[in-house]
């Protein structure tokens, strides 16, 4: 399932929805720098679950 979620994530990488799910996690970290401490796994967390819900609301009609 990992595996197929990335190349998603790949396909929709020009994706408006996508780019925001980027940035909601860098502006965390230059807000909180303890957030850059926990370690950079905790934005990819981040990224999948903003990801995962674009693309359910692409999917649905």
């Amino acid at each position: 399932h990992e595996v197929a979620l990335m190349s998603q994530t790949n396909m929709y990488r020009p994706g408006i929805d996508v780019t925001q799910a980027e940035l909601i996690p860098h502006l965390n970290w230059r807000r909180q720098e303890r957030t850059e401490l926990v370690g950079p796994w905790k934005s990819k967390v981040y990224d999948m679950l903003h990801v995962m819900v674009s693309v359910k609301s692409r999917r649905v009609p």
